[in-house]
Order: structure tokens, then C-alpha cells, then sequence
């Protein structure tokens, strides 16, 4: 009873759940959590973030990712990259703006595009699509998704239990190269948002080693991949720095953002939609939501 307790108190019992799907490998499931203190709120499409509006006079940009934009559950709800995002995209635009926060935790491009061919884009003005070096390997790995909470625990110990298990998780080795399935993802997703005349930019955030060292090789691939099929890159390593430098700490490990990060990334990330006029290219529409 005791641990139980202790358990509750940090954190523990209320994961988020998740539901498990054949294309997708996995998404959050629509609920509100706590999490370590932070509120969790997912909506019916699994996206973190209030439910999708009825399409009517805002505009809308998807913004696609992993944990990076899901946020870690270190950071609340309003510490996400969207939630400074959209409104610095309002008041810029002086326009009614929503984003779409289209991620979930150890996505990959693969994922990704799964979840767009499953739900489509939402009558999208832009996409904002934020990518790691890491992505460009990350592939789904079968049996991990099993092993995330789908339903809720009675206990906080059977959470402890669930853990114990996905540290213990040894992945098989993936099929085929994951750099170029990776890579092949990425190209069908640039492919579908073309078709839909459906403005891109790809922001490439940087991890810790990066910002020390220099880009890995596969952010490099990611890179040129993009250059090939002519959609605009916007390297965040300026904005990172830029806030180390005024004494900001914007990461909370090696990777994930800080809320104090991911609010200089969604400034900037708006900054650079409206330098690019992203937002321009494509008039407003009274389409339904999905």
C-alpha cells in the first residue's frame, strides 16, 4: 500500500494508453492524463492538443513529428512546440490559426506517413514537418508496440511492471535497410503533400552531440534527400544556440526540448512560415475538418 502510494505521488498509474495498428504500428489514444504532474490531453485523431475544430475561416497547419513535438511528459500541455506556435502564427498572420500536433513518442518517417494515408491532411493550409538525424533510421520494430499501456492499471505497480518489461525489450533486427525505407517514406510523404499542392517546410532539430560536434551523417542524408526534391529545410541549430547563449538551457536530455526550448522553436518555426509565405500559397477553406 505504502509503495502504492509513494508510486502515485510521483507520477506513476495514469500512462498515457495507446492503440496499436497494423499500418500506423501505434498512436495515442484519445483521454486525459496526468503524467508527473503534467496534463496530457489527446484528442480523437491521437493528436496532444484540444479536439479539431470544424473547418471554417482559421488556418490550419499540421505540424508532424515524434516526441520532439508530442512533447515528452516532463513538459505540460501549454510547453509544447505548438502551443507557442500557434499563437505567434496568429499574431502574425492576424488570422484565426490552429495546429494540428501530429506526433507521438519514437515515431519515424514511416509511421508518419502511415497515419497521413490512414486520416489524410485536414484541409491543410501548410505542413510543418520536424525531423531528427535519428529519423533517418528510425523504423518501426516489431513487438515494441505490444508492450505500451493500451488499457488502464489498476495500480501504479502494474505500470512498474509494464516498464520493466520495455527496458528489457531487445528489438529483432529491422528488414531491410532502415535508411532506405526511412528515406522512402519520407520522399511518399513530400510526394502526397505535392499532389495536394500542399506547401512543406521540413525543420531539422538538432541533439545535443550535434550542437557539439556537427550533424550526423544521417541528417545529412535526410538533407540532401530534401534538397533533391526541392522542399525547404529550416536547421533549428541557430535557435538552439541563440538560447544557450542568453543563459536557457532548451534541452532536458541530449534530444527532447525544454519548455523554455520548445518556446523559442515555435517562435521561430513561425517566423520562418511567414518569411516563406507558406501560408500564402494556398487560399483558406470551408472543406470539412478530415
Amino acid at each position: 500500500m505504502l509503495a502504492e502510494i509513494a508510486l502515485r505521488f510521483k507520477g506513476f498509474g495514469d500512462p498515457p494508453l495507446h492503440h496499436l495498428d497494423p499500418q500506423i504500428e501505434y498512436y495515442a489514444k484519445q483521454g486525459t492524463y496526468r503524467r508527473h504532474g503534467n496534463l496530457v490531453v489527446v484528442n480523437a485523431f491521437g493528436m496532444r492538443g484540444p479536439e479539431v475544430r470544424p473547418r471554417k475561416h482559421q488556418l490550419r497547419v499540421l505540424l508532424l513529428g515524434d516526441s520532439i513535438v508530442f512533447g515528452t511528459y516532463r513538459v505540460g500541455q501549454n510547453e509544447l512546440i505548438s502551443s507557442s506556435l500557434e499563437p505567434e502564427l496568429a499574431r502574425l498572420t492576424a488570422r484565426d490559426v490552429e495546429v494540428l500536433n501530429i506526433a507521438c513518442s519514437s515515431w519515424g518517417p514511416e509511421n508518419q506517413a502511415a497515419y497521413l494515408e490512414r486520416f489524410g491532411t485536414f484541409d491543410a493550409d501548410a505542413v510543418v514537418w520536424v525531423l531528427s538525424s535519428h529519423d533517418a533510421y528510425d523504423v518501426p520494430v516489431p513487438g515494441f508496440a505490444e508492450l505500451l499501456p493500451q488499457e488502464p492499471r489498476a495500480l501504479a505497480l502494474g505500470e512498474i511492471y509494464d516498464l520493466y518489461w520495455q527496458k528489457q525489450f531487445k528489438p529483432p533486427p529491422p528488414i531491410g535497410d532502415p535508411l532506405e525505407r526511412s528515406l522512402s517514406a519520407a520522399r511518399r510523404i513530400v510526394e502526397r503533400l505535392d499532389k495536394q499542392a500542399l506547401p512543406l517546410l521540413v525543420v531539422h532539430h538538432w541533439s545535443e552531440n550535434e550542437l557539439a560536434h556537427g550533424m550526423d551523417k544521417e541528417g545529412a542524408r535526410l538533407d540532401a534527400l530534401f534538397a533533391s526534391l526541392e522542399v525547404p529545410v529550416f536547421s533549428l541549430k541557430s535557435t538552439l544556440l541563440a538560447a544557450r547563449s542568453h543563459g536557457q538551457n532548451p534541452l532536458q536530455d541530449a534530444l527532447h526540448l525544454s519548455p523554455t526550448g520548445a518556446h523559442a522553436v515555435g517562435i521561430a518555426i513561425a517566423h520562418e512560415v511567414i518569411q516563406r509565405k507558406l501560408l500564402l500559397a494556398r487560399p483558406s477553406s470551408t472543406a470539412p475538418a478530415n
